[in-house]
């Protein structure tokens, strides 16, 4: 989507800049390494990252050289599936490198927009939006997002749906019911997993799949009085349940999205849930960021 008023790119356009203005080599070799000093200084261990090429080069020369210091669970988007496919890329692989597989590296999963933000008007409701009058944005039909999701589980690899709305969770759930697994041993997850409901909850849970939710997002707009109530009214009462997804028997991993990267503060935004009876202990909001995280990477035996 391109505003050609205002020059503003949203959602699938901005995946492709970097083969319109591509990085030189040795900027993002500086880049990798100021990301793992800023890494250790937080007490992160490990990340969760999508990258194209040029990054993904430039971890697998840092891997090579003994100077990445951070595991990096990677990525990709689908515009790179079929080729990361043939490359042999599955979840949980080292990832190979110039100078043979790193154990810094890992192969993880699949990125699919099937939505995209509340802050945008992009995310997909099932209801107009309080402020906008539009439902958002459904980046794929239900067929295209199933065969997406059926290529990559054949491949043996995990799909991360990005569903903020409910209405692109409803196309998520309909998307992994169709891959009549009789248990998720790839871990498939929901990013972000936002604005939902109980029967949708419910249906997550019964088909296994992973709740991976940014806390920091509770603590940056969903706030009494703050953005998502301005984009849905009294609905932004349904973002982020964490209790909720806990007493479902969902497996739930947080991360940060970048936005702070720092887990501290979405530990205290956990902390302080707008929902008092979604709100999470200290040891809860720690569990949620190291063990479950760790096991939504396939890294749970590091």
């Amino acid at each position: 989507l391109v505003d050609l008023a205002t020059g503003v790119l949203l959602e699938q356009p901005s995946l492709y800049l970097n083969e319109v203005l591509p990085v030189p080599d040795d900027q993002l070799d500086t880049a990798v390494q100021a990301c793992c000093s800023t890494a250790h200084k937080l007490g992160v261990t490990t990340v969760g990252d999508y990258e194209q090429a040029p990054l993904r080069a430039a971890l697998q020369r840092a891997a090579a050289a003994g100077t990445l210091s951070v595991r990096v669970a990677c990525s990709i988007y689908t515009q790179q599936l079929e080729g990361a496919i043939k490359e042999g890329f599955r979840t949980g692989r080292p990832a190979p490198g110039p100078t043979g597989p790193s154990p810094w590296m890992q192969d993880a999963g699949l990125k699919v927009f099937l939505d995209g933000s509340l802050g945008g008007h992009t995310a997909y409701l099932r209801e107009p939006y309080c402020d906008h009058g539009g439902h958002g944005t459904a980046n794929w039909s239900p067929e295209e997002a199933q065969a997406l999701f059926q290529r990559a589980h054949e491949a043996g690899i995990q799909v991360h749906a990005h569903a903020i709305g409910d209405a692109a969770i409803d196309q998520g759930l309909a998307a992994f019911e169709a891959l009549a697994m009789q248990e998720n041993t790839l871990r498939h997850r929901f990013e972000h997993y936002e604005i939902v409901h109980d029967e949708q909850i419910e249906a997550s849970a019964r088909l296994g799949i992973v709740a991976s939710s940014q806390p920091n997002f509770v603590g940056v707009w969903s706030s009494k009085g703050g953005m998502y109530e301005d984009r849905l009214g009294e609905r932004f009462l349904l973002n982020n349940r964490f209790q909720t997804f806990r007493r479902a028997g969902l497996r739930l991993a947080f991360g940060s999205d970048g936005m702070p990267f720092g887990p501290l503060y979405g530990i205290q935004a956990a902390m302080d849930h707008p929902v008092v009876e979604e709100r999470l202990s200290a040891s809860q909001a720690v569990w949620h960021y190291t063990h479950e995280a760790a096991w939504s990477l396939h890294m749970d035996d590091v």
